[in-house]
């Protein structure tokens, strides 16, 4: 053999061999599927070429401890997180694992409301399960506060030094370094799909637009709009943001894609300060805190609407229901909130509060509405479901508190497996292990693919195919905060990060109704005058098992009649009285399986 061709043999053998050694990672199952987002639990991790793994990534988090147990196995334990659910990764020297549903961990845990401390260096954070606390210092006069989608990082907006800080929100820790921006930064708004934020600039007149897909997030050419920009709102289209100046009265529209304002400002009456967005898409709502009233502004015309008048006084913050229907102001100058009802256009009775109430953020469930004070050291919680809505709660925070966000609830994640029958018979679907980041899973959408959509609270279902064929069922999940497949945003931070998360889709054959195999070799003998004094005889009739495995009893029939029936585990002798002087009667046996399907009869003539 010449040098080329052993040279070509071993080349070819060594990438054989390197291929079977270094194959790409794949994770395939995760154990359990969920836990806390303390981190802390061992996780089993498993799939295969997993021997030469370097590092294991729970989303973006590293883990810092694990063991490579086989090339089948890894053991982890879960780092810290924020409620929702990550893909697991294993790199190894042959590549990093894909991203697949198999390779799903959920973290359960609560909403964070982060809020702000203007008179010190503070931001609290504030577990809206427990309501305990957390204090982080990111600097002198913080402002205000948005949260991106996935609800794993709030930016702080700080006047002080001119810059936005980054607080990690599983950690409650100051992440990286400030983003510096214009001249007094105080409103800060997030697009609805996490790759921009844009910072109103109080003293420059400007807003700042921030870069968030890179890393560290980048700050661009700010953009000019009126005198004194104190507060954004974004549509929900993520196209347009809505720039109030205070102190020139009137709004500036961005096109957030040319980053470009219009010309043309819409007129607002006195000391506009802040805005909201309608989750329906179509409506943008301005507080004015001299003119004690809210300004409706079409987002398709840029045209104002409508002025609504309040009772005020110093109508000042603003949040709105996920429906669309009510939005809620605070009232700063007699220390009480309005609720007021779009459908009827009407406000409903205040609600007291603390003294100078300000920002104002509502729970993705729509249960509570947490409420920031200037001149106190509450952080006061709103019973919502409650009519009219009650005060319940108090939190102490320890000083006066601005600006107000909380957490936005992420998608539940959508599991289900199944248990297939053939066409005329039940095939289970169960998505017990259908997880939910926080709270549970309200309701189960199922589409079986052949036309039929139900609807369940239970994750357990059945259905049954009229016909043979392939389909695909698809299942959508909605937990107990109404976050399913799609988003609620209202023009700082999403309020439910809905997405594909919550569906899932699976391919099914079902195979044509196949009746069991008869019995084999049915005999019939008659044992005459067994019972001379009735004149009777016995039937003594066998037969040999049907070879299908799912058969579960034999059913003998007397023409159209069920005379007896056999489970499989008994004798498959029958025997039944017939008169001494009979005719010839005909019987027949049917092999009978779970789904009481029975077998082509099996018939016998006993003379």
């Amino acid at each position: 053999m010449d040098m080329f061709k052993r040279l070509k043999i071993f080349f070819v053998t060594s990438l054989f061999y390197s291929c079977a050694l270094f194959a790409q990672p794949i994770v395939t199952d995760v154990v359990p599927l969920a836990g806390p987002t303390a981190g802390g639990g061992v996780i089993d991790i498993q799939g295969s070429g997993f021997t030469s793994a370097t590092a294991v990534h729970f989303g973006s988090r590293s883990v810092s401890t694990f063991n490579v147990v086989n090339d089948n196995l890894i053991t982890a334990i879960a780092p810290v997180g924020t409620p929702e659910t990550v893909n697991i990764f294993v790199t190894t020297s042959a590549g990093t694992s894909p991203d697949t549903w198999a390779a799903s961990y959920t973290y359960q845990g609560d909403w964070f409301a982060f809020t702000t401390q203007y008179a010190t260096d503070k931001v609290i954070a504030i577990d809206t399960q427990s309501n305990a606390i957390n204090s982080i210092t990111v600097g002198a006069s913080p402002g205000s506060v948005a949260i991106n989608p996935e609800g794993t990082i709030a930016y702080i907006t700080v006047d002080s030094n001119n810059s936005v800080v980054l607080i990690d929100v599983a950690t409650n820790t100051v992440i990286g370094s400030p983003i510096p921006v214009g001249t007094n930064p105080q409103g800060i708004a997030i697009t609805p799909d996490g790759s921009s934020a844009y910072v109103a600039n109080y003293g420059s007149n400007n807003v700042t637009p921030i870069d968030l897909s890179t890393t560290p997030p980048t700050a661009g050419t700010p953009i000019p709009v009126g005198l004194n920009p104190l507060y954004i709102a974004i549509t929900t289209d993520g196209q347009k943001a809505y720039v109030v100046n205070t102190t020139s009265s009137n709004v500036t529209v961005i096109n957030l894609a040319t980053h470009t304002p219009s010309p043309i400002l819409i007129p607002i009456g006195p000391r506009p300060v802040s805005a909201i967005t309608a989750p329906n898409g179509n409506r943008v709502y301005v507080t004015q805190v001299n003119l004690n009233a809210v300004t409706e502004i079409d987002t398709l015309t840029d045209t104002v609407l409508r002025t609504i008048s309040l009772t005020g006084p110093g109508v000042n913050a603003i949040n709105i229901s996920s429906d669309s229907n009510k939005f809620y102001v605070t009232n700063t100058f007699d220390s009480s909130i309005t609720p007021f009802n779009l459908l009827t256009n009407m406000a409903e009775a205040d609600i007291a509060m603390d003294t100078r109430p300000d920002g104002i953020s509502i729970t993705p469930d729509q249960t509570r509405a947490y409420i920031a004070h200037e001149q106190s050291n509450n952080v006061v919680v709103v019973d919502l479901t409650l009519t009219p809505p009650v005060r319940t709660l108090n939190v102490a925070v320890a000083n006066k508190t601005g600006e107000i966000a909380i957490t936005p609830d992420q998608a539940p994640f959508a599991y289900f497996t199944l248990s297939l029958a053939s066409a005329g018979s039940t095939s289970v679907f169960d998505a017990s292990n259908s997880l939910s980041p926080v709270g549970s899973i309200a309701y189960y959408e199922w589409d079986f693919g052949d036309g039929t959509i139900v609807n369940t609270t239970s994750p357990i279902t059945n259905h049954t195919y009229a016909t043979a064929g392939v389909y695909n069922v698809t299942l959508v999940v909605t937990n107990t905060a109404g976050t399913s497949t799609f988003q609620i945003f209202t023009g700082q931070t999403v309020r439910n990060n809905g997405g594909s998360n919550a569906i899932r889709t699976q391919t099914v054959t079902i195979e044509a109704n196949s009746s069991p195999l008869p019995p084999l070799n049915f005999i019939g003998v008659v044992k005459k005058n067994k019972f001379s004094e009735n004149r009777q005889s016995v039937l003594s009739a066998t037969w040999n098992g049907s070879p299908s495995s799912d058969v579960v009893l034999y059913r003998i029939y007397k023409g159209y009649h069920v005379i007896d029936e056999v489970s499989v585990g008994a004798s498959l002798e029958f025997f039944t009285c017939v008169p001494s002087k009979h005719a010839a009667t005909e019987y027949e046996i049917a092999a009978v399986d779970f789904n009481d399907i029975e077998s082509k009869h099996v018939k016998i003539l006993v003379l």
